[in-house]
């Protein structure tokens, strides 16, 4: 795989190439640290930011669920659709659904409009926040899955490589701005990544899923269920949620994701027609998504159904810490 590389500056010409052609997004920060994805105009300096961000819910929706962006006015009606600079994480999850009925059901791959339309151009972290753990996840800081196009940060130069046809074109459209990767250079990203690993917290899962796939003691869930308050904070960030705010566990019966009901109908079962305290429902769905994204079915289905990102830990308001559920879950050794 031939990889290039590319001197900061020169990034805006590059997206002025793809411009002609596409309609160009990237994430914006605002003021509150959220990202919006807009549409580069002409003329409009791009932001790099090597840090990972939080994508809005209905940005994240639109990506994975095989949606095509709304145009502008900078691209046919038919033409592609570029998102330069969206972390590994989601590039990620965005591979993992694109295969998945839901997140259990592996079927096959999704329709035409996402891989047709849409290119990613992912943007490897290397400054990852301290709550990441996508290396116990099979991810990496420059996990290549789902990027049409990986960008490796390397001191002001930047280091590309293509993963898919799509992504072939983008480079050889702009062929004459790129040059060569000299082995400085990767060497420079390599280090970069490797300091990044250094940041990221494992957590071990190996055995997981068979251990899911027995009984759990249920004072793990009830702790969880009596800690959180159901405000669904981590659900709106995950970026293989399925439901969104539609999964909080807040009101009514159990809300559970839809992707496993283990959890929901134990607790259901036990309650019977009566109404269940808070707490149970929010246990039913602790159980519930813990087993979805990290039981036997999940793995069956190609690998767990998270990317490690650490959103859900990082913007708990109760301060719960999936990592630590996990540890204690898959017990010593």
């Amino acid at each position: 795989m031939t990889t290039w590389q590319l001197h900061e500056t020169r990034l805006p010409r590059v997206l002025e190439r793809w411009q002609e052609t596409a309609e160009v997004r990237m994430p914006h920060r605002g003021r509150d640290g959220e990202a919006t994805l807009d549409v580069l105009g002409p003329g409009t300096a791009p932001e790099l930011d090597f840090r990972n961000f939080v994508l809005p819910p209905g940005s994240r929706a639109l990506l994975r669920d095989g949606a095509v962006l709304p145009t502008g006015t900078h691209a046919p009606d038919d033409g592609p659709v570029v998102v330069v600079g969206i972390r590994p994480c989601d590039a990620t999850a965005i591979r993992l659904l694109d295969g998945r009925r839901s997140c259990v059901e592996p079927v096959g791959p999704a329709p035409g409009p996402r891989r047709s339309r849409l290119l990613l151009v992912s943007l490897a972290c290397t400054r990852p926040h301290m709550t990441c753990f996508c290396l116990s996840v099979g991810g990496a800081p420059d996990d290549e899955r789902g990027a049409d196009v990986a960008m490796v940060p390397a001191g002001e130069e930047l280091v590309l490589s293509a993963h898919t046809t799509g992504g072939q074109r983008l480079l050889e459209a702009a062929a004459d701005l790129l040059e060569p990767a000299r082995p400085e250079t990767t060497e420079r990203a390599e280090e970069l990544l490797w300091a990044a690993e250094e940041r990221i917290a494992p957590v071990r899962l190996r055995g997981l899923g068979e251990v899911l796939a027995g009984p759990i003691d249920p004072a793990v869930w009830r702790e969880l269920g009596e800690t959180c308050r159901g405000c669904a904070v981590c659900t709106l960030l995950c970026p293989v949620s399925a439901g969104g705010e539609r999964e909080a566990p807040t009101s009514g019966g159990s809300r559970g994701s839809g992707r496993s009901t283990a959890g929901r109908d134990r607790w259901e079962a036990e309650a019977g027609t009566a109404v269940r305290p808070a707490w149970q429902r929010r246990a039913a769905w602790w159980e519930d998504r813990v087993r979805s994204l990290f039981g036997a079915a999940a793995e069956a289905g190609g690998g767990y159904l998270c990317v490690g990102c650490g959103r859900c830990v990082r913007h708990c308001p109760m301060s719960l810490d999936l990592r630590a559920v996990l540890r204690r879950l898959r017990g010593p050794g």
